[in-house]
Protein backbone atom coordinates (compact mmCIF):
# COMPACT_ATOMS: atom_id res chain seq x y z
CA UNK A 1 0.00 0.00 0.00
CA UNK A 2 2.61 2.14 0.96
CA UNK A 3 4.23 1.88 -2.59
CA UNK A 4 1.32 2.52 -4.32
CA UNK A 5 0.88 6.17 -2.61
CA UNK A 6 4.63 7.16 -3.58
CA UNK A 7 4.45 5.86 -6.77
CA UNK A 8 0.98 8.52 -7.55
CA UNK A 9 2.64 11.60 -5.29
CA UNK A 10 3.88 13.84 -7.68
CA UNK A 11 8.26 14.26 -7.83
CA UNK A 12 9.39 17.53 -6.87
CA UNK A 13 11.02 19.65 -9.55
CA UNK A 14 14.94 19.62 -9.69
CA UNK A 15 16.90 22.58 -9.07
CA UNK A 16 20.29 22.43 -10.88
CA UNK A 17 23.34 24.92 -9.63
CA UNK A 18 25.29 25.78 -12.35
CA UNK A 19 27.65 28.20 -10.20
CA UNK A 20 27.90 30.17 -7.19
CA UNK A 21 29.98 31.81 -5.09
CA UNK A 22 29.63 33.73 -1.41
CA UNK A 23 31.01 37.07 -0.20
CA UNK A 24 31.10 38.95 3.11
CA UNK A 25 27.16 38.53 3.98
CA UNK A 26 25.78 37.44 1.20
CA UNK A 27 25.78 34.51 -1.58
CA UNK A 28 24.84 34.17 -5.05
CA UNK A 29 23.67 30.88 -6.55
CA UNK A 30 23.46 30.76 -10.51
CA UNK A 31 20.92 27.62 -10.97
CA UNK A 32 18.04 26.07 -13.45
CA UNK A 33 14.80 25.16 -12.31
CA UNK A 34 13.03 22.20 -13.82
CA UNK A 35 9.12 22.83 -14.49
CA UNK A 36 6.91 21.99 -11.91
CA UNK A 37 5.99 23.47 -7.77
CA UNK A 38 9.08 24.97 -6.01
CA UNK A 39 8.25 25.18 -2.46
CA UNK A 40 10.32 27.12 0.12
CA UNK A 41 10.07 27.50 3.85
CA UNK A 42 11.09 30.51 6.10
CA UNK A 43 14.89 30.86 6.23
CA UNK A 44 17.00 33.31 8.72
CA UNK A 45 18.45 34.86 5.02
CA UNK A 46 16.24 37.38 3.28
CA UNK A 47 16.39 35.99 -0.42
CA UNK A 48 16.21 37.65 -3.86
CA UNK A 49 15.63 35.76 -7.32
CA UNK A 50 16.24 37.41 -10.29
CA UNK A 51 15.18 35.98 -13.49
CA UNK A 52 18.22 35.59 -16.01
CA UNK A 53 16.56 33.49 -18.94
CA UNK A 54 14.11 32.75 -21.17
CA UNK A 55 10.69 33.92 -20.25
CA UNK A 56 8.57 31.65 -18.32
CA UNK A 57 4.91 31.42 -17.45
CA UNK A 58 4.86 31.36 -13.42
CA UNK A 59 2.80 31.64 -10.70
CA UNK A 60 4.35 33.14 -7.25
CA UNK A 61 2.93 33.80 -3.65
CA UNK A 62 4.52 34.91 -0.71
CA UNK A 63 3.19 35.43 2.66
CA UNK A 64 -0.09 36.68 1.10
CA UNK A 65 1.27 38.60 -1.81
CA UNK A 66 0.80 36.39 -5.12
CA UNK A 67 1.65 36.91 -8.82
CA UNK A 68 0.92 35.03 -12.22
CA UNK A 69 1.93 35.50 -15.62
CA UNK A 70 5.16 35.82 -16.99
CA UNK A 71 8.31 36.14 -16.12
CA UNK A 72 11.35 38.23 -17.64
CA UNK A 73 14.65 38.64 -18.00
CA UNK A 74 15.12 41.13 -14.96
CA UNK A 75 12.32 40.20 -12.90
CA UNK A 76 13.17 39.77 -9.48
CA UNK A 77 11.23 38.18 -6.37
CA UNK A 78 12.13 38.79 -2.86
CA UNK A 79 11.49 36.48 0.18
CA UNK A 80 11.89 38.38 3.29
CA UNK A 81 13.73 36.26 6.07
CA UNK A 82 11.03 34.21 8.28
CA UNK A 83 9.05 34.07 5.28
CA UNK A 84 7.39 31.09 2.55
CA UNK A 85 7.57 31.08 -1.03
CA UNK A 86 6.59 29.00 -3.67
CA UNK A 87 6.90 29.06 -7.84
CA UNK A 88 4.99 27.16 -10.04
CA UNK A 89 7.05 27.37 -13.29
CA UNK A 90 5.43 26.09 -16.96
CA UNK A 91 8.90 25.73 -18.59
CA UNK A 92 12.68 25.58 -16.77
CA UNK A 93 13.75 28.98 -15.37
CA UNK A 94 17.04 30.48 -15.32
CA UNK A 95 17.54 32.30 -11.67
CA UNK A 96 20.36 34.28 -10.02
CA UNK A 97 19.26 33.86 -6.20
CA UNK A 98 21.46 35.94 -3.47
CA UNK A 99 20.70 34.84 -0.27
CA UNK A 100 21.86 38.03 2.15
CA UNK A 101 22.46 37.46 6.34
CA UNK A 102 20.99 39.30 8.86
CA UNK A 103 24.17 40.76 9.75
CA UNK A 104 24.79 42.42 6.74
CA UNK A 105 21.42 43.94 6.25
CA UNK A 106 21.58 45.52 9.72
CA UNK A 107 24.61 46.67 8.76
CA UNK A 108 23.18 48.36 5.38
CA UNK A 109 20.50 49.84 7.52
CA UNK A 110 22.67 51.65 10.03
CA UNK A 111 25.02 53.06 7.12
CA UNK A 112 21.82 54.27 5.66
CA UNK A 113 20.45 55.94 8.94
CA UNK A 114 17.76 53.69 9.32
CA UNK A 115 16.37 51.74 12.20
CA UNK A 116 16.46 48.11 12.03
CA UNK A 117 12.42 47.89 12.01
CA UNK A 118 12.39 50.08 9.35
CA UNK A 119 14.70 47.91 7.25
CA UNK A 120 12.09 45.25 7.29
CA UNK A 121 11.87 43.82 3.78
CA UNK A 122 8.33 42.84 2.35
CA UNK A 123 7.26 40.21 -0.32
CA UNK A 124 8.05 41.57 -3.86
CA UNK A 125 6.91 39.62 -6.92
CA UNK A 126 7.91 39.84 -10.27
CA UNK A 127 9.22 43.44 -9.30
CA UNK A 128 11.77 45.07 -11.70
CA UNK A 129 14.58 47.47 -11.11
CA UNK A 130 16.48 49.06 -13.55
CA UNK A 131 19.77 49.78 -11.15
CA UNK A 132 19.30 46.22 -9.61
CA UNK A 133 19.29 44.28 -13.27
CA UNK A 134 23.06 46.19 -13.46
CA UNK A 135 24.39 44.79 -10.09
CA UNK A 136 22.94 41.25 -10.96
CA UNK A 137 24.15 41.31 -14.16
CA UNK A 138 27.62 42.21 -13.27
CA UNK A 139 27.50 39.48 -10.48
CA UNK A 140 26.16 36.49 -12.91
CA UNK A 141 29.68 37.89 -15.07
CA UNK A 142 31.96 36.99 -11.94
CA UNK A 143 30.55 33.90 -11.34
CA UNK A 144 30.15 32.85 -14.77
CA UNK A 145 34.05 33.76 -15.44
CA UNK A 146 35.23 31.31 -13.27
CA UNK A 147 37.75 32.99 -11.69
CA UNK A 148 37.44 34.48 -8.64
CA UNK A 149 37.91 38.21 -8.86
CA UNK A 150 39.08 40.73 -5.70
CA UNK A 151 36.95 39.84 -2.83
CA UNK A 152 35.90 43.43 -2.69
CA UNK A 153 34.06 43.58 -5.75
CA UNK A 154 32.10 41.02 -5.14
CA UNK A 155 31.39 42.26 -1.61
CA UNK A 156 30.58 46.16 -2.82
CA UNK A 157 28.17 44.42 -5.32
CA UNK A 158 26.39 43.01 -2.34
CA UNK A 159 26.25 45.38 -0.64
CA UNK A 160 24.89 47.63 -3.59
CA UNK A 161 22.17 45.03 -3.78
CA UNK A 162 21.31 45.21 -0.16
CA UNK A 163 21.29 48.94 -0.28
Amino acid sequence: MADRNLRTRPAEPAIHRLGGASWGGFEAILFRGDPGLHRSGPMEVDRFGFHVGSPVRADCACEGVSQGGWQSRGDFDLVPAGASGQWEDETAADIMSFRFRPELMARTAGELGLSREHARLAPRLRARDPYVELIVWALKAEIEDGLPGPALYGESLGQALAT
